[in-house]
């Protein structure tokens, strides 16, 4: 009796774990297989870099594709035990009795001291980083945190579109499932494990529908019999097929996956139009800085010649050929001088700081940028000219063109999804053969069960997919007005960036006669002091020193513009070329033209020669 309620099991359970272990390991090997021998996020990572290498040649011959290193991401880890830390994040804020306030000692001659402070701090070291434009477009690409960003942007979609290329892939798949069951008769239960191993695989249709085939295993064996029972084990083959006719059928039903296809080549173009805007955006800043320095050292220059004026109109009321206020006159623009210039130090630290931050250094490391000013040549074109050259080339108006006909396509869907839904349903199911019970995988053809039908879905309430379809018809009107208005915003920015080229050359052409009037009115002061003692004031000279330092900081900044104009005019008409290692990339005939004209050694000597004129006028 004792045997009868607790049978020892029988080969059915053994025969079914043997085949699920077969099954399993079938599938193991085929994941092995697809894998390469390979843990999955490598290939996902390889595949990652395939897909961003394809992007970019659609795109063009002279994008960059980014690096993608997986190394240092973020794995993830296990939860404390404890979920007190997550829950109740520390906080350091202690109260004001704990904190202290050192206040700096007083000094008998602030003034000085606060000035030799500045000056200490003004002090840059011999072995600082020299940071030309080329240098810190290197860095940038390497180490901003900027860049680093749109690269990571750019990786997401490009996954994105693995994920839907494996979902259209065949997947494979094995499922084991062990279950307990007791059936209660009478007073007394019916135990019994089972065990079910389902193996396989299924394919998503081209034109909608999908495929599958299965194979199913399952085993019954009873622990405990209420009434009499057998022991069971069968295999069954099953396939199916699930093919629409009217709605989900067609092209429609590849829209995700052609979607993230488009997807990636838009991000393709968003990275590289990013990378021209980014060289854009660095490079004025770089230019500010010069500038900046420039106009410190023009500062600078004033100084000594407001303290020489300042000297001279002391000796002359000593010598009493001048009253008190000339002297103080010129002591008072001194200061203001020196005010004017430790304000314009402290503005061009934090700028520079700020540009330390933004193309990936740290702050505190040492930096010397050279006073030097690019010196592009002028392009020959016209306002029309460069509308035309927008409308070809802009990488963001051929993304806005290309999402005109994807919200067509989105009409198209909602249309399809208003379709009643008919669809073919095929299946096969091949058993093992039904006379045995414990028929391992000896299966049966002729015992085939095979099934098809049409099932119909009155669309009795379509209301959502109504309003879904003047959704998607709104958006295709929204998204073609949207594309007009950026065409037209792009025509504008092409017309206003020759125009600001003409405008920039005009300015610097009137900044240097500026700056040539300033220096004849400094001569001419001198001149009438000399012959015409008396007839020049202190306030006559300061003026004129002043009118020189605002025609000189003018005169540097209008050369700036111009080369920022330029690289402005290359990028609003899609023109601007960047090398992989982030500096400009030459256009043919700009390599000649800068031969034929100044260099950036040119450019410096151009200033050198400015310098020494202004340290000899008087």
């Amino acid at each position: 009796m004792a045997s009868q309620r607790h049978p020892i099991p029988n080969r059915s359970l053994a025969i079914t774990i043997a085949l699920s272990c077969v099954l399993a390991g079938a599938s193991m090997a085929m994941l092995l297989v697809s894998t390469g021998c390979d843990s999955g996020l490598s290939r996902v990572d390889r595949h990652t870099d395939a897909l961003l290498r394809e992007a970019n040649k659609d795109v063009g011959p002279d994008t960059v594709v980014p690096v993608y290193d997986p190394e240092g991401f973020y794995e993830g880890r296990s939860f404390p035990r404890d979920s007190g830390d997550l829950e109740r994040p520390d906080t350091n804020n202690p109260g004001a009795s704990d904190l202290v306030f050192v206040a700096r000692p007083e000094s008998d001659d602030e003034i000085n001291s606060v000035i030799n402070r500045l000056e200490q701090e003004n002090l840059v070291p011999d072995d600082a980083m020299i940071l030309t434009p080329d240098k810190a477009m290197e860095l940038a690409v390497n180490q901003s945190l900027e860049y680093e960003l749109a690269e990571e942007q750019y990786f997401i979609v490009a996954m994105t579109l693995l994920i839907q290329r494996h979902i259209w892939s065949p997947q494979f798949f094995d499922r084991l499932t062990p279950s307990f069951t007791a059936d209660g008769i009478d007073g007394r239960f019916q135990t019994a494990l089972n065990l079910v191993n389902e193996l396989g695989v299924r394919q998503k249709l081209p034109y909608g529908g999908e495929v599958s085939a299965r194979m199913l295993v399952q085993a019954t064996e009873q622990l405990h019999d209420a009434v009499s029972a057998q022991n069971v084990q069968s295999a069954d083959i099953l396939l199916g097929a699930r093919i629409p006719i009217l709605q989900g059928a067609g092209m429609v039903a590849r829209e995700s996956l052609i979607q993230a296809e488009r997807n990636l080549i838009y991000a393709a173009r968003t990275f590289e139009r990013f990378r021209r805007t980014f060289y854009f955006s660095l490079l004025q800043d770089y230019l500010s800085l010069v500038v900046q320095i420039q106009g410190i050292e023009n500062s600078k220059r004033q100084i000594e010649r407001l303290e020489e004026v300042d000297s001279r109109s002391q000796a002359l009321v000593d010598a009493g050929r001048a009253i008190q206020y000339q002297a103080d006159l010129a002591k008072q623009q001194t200061l203001f001088a020196i005010d004017s210039l430790n304000n314009k130090q402290d503005q061009l630290k934090l700028s520079i700081d700020r540009f330390k931050l933004r193309i990936g250094i740290d702050v505190q490391i040492p930096v010397i940028i050279p006073i030097e000013q690019m010196s592009l040549p002028i392009p020959d074109v016209t306002p029309d000219d460069a509308v035309l050259l927008a409308l070809d080339y802009r990488l963001d108006l051929q993304t806005r063109r290309d999402q005109v006909q994807d919200a067509r396509r989105d009409v198209d869907v909602s249309r399809n999804n208003l379709l009643p839904g008919l669809n073919l349903d095929m299946d096969a199911v091949i058993p093992t053969d039904p006379d045995k019970t414990r028929a391992g995988v000896d299966f049966d053809p002729n015992s085939a069960d095979f099934t098809a039908a049409l099932r119909f879905e009155v669309p009795l309430d379509k209301t959502v997919e109504q309003i879904q379809m003047r959704q998607s018809q709104i958006q295709l009107e929204t998204t073609r007005r949207q594309y007009l208005e950026g065409r037209d915003q792009i025509a504008l920015e092409a017309r206003r960036a020759v125009r600001g080229i003409d405008r920039s050359l005009f300015s610097l052409e009137l900044q240097e006669q500026n700056l040539e009037i300033a220096f004849q009115r400094q001569e001419s002061i001198e001149v009438m002091e000399s012959v015409a003692q008396g007839r020049v004031t202190t306030r006559d000279k300061a003026d004129a020193i002043d009118a020189w330092l605002a025609a000189q900081d003018q005169h540097d900044q209008a050369r700036a513009d111009v080369q920022v104009a330029i690289i402005g005019y290359l990028l609003s008409t899609g023109q601007l070329r960047i090398n992989p290692d982030g500096t400009l990339m030459s256009l043919p005939g700009m390599e000649e033209a800068i031969e034929e004209g100044d260099t950036f050694e040119d450019a410096a000597e151009d200033q050198a020669i400015i310098d020494q004129q202004m340290i000899q006028k008087p």
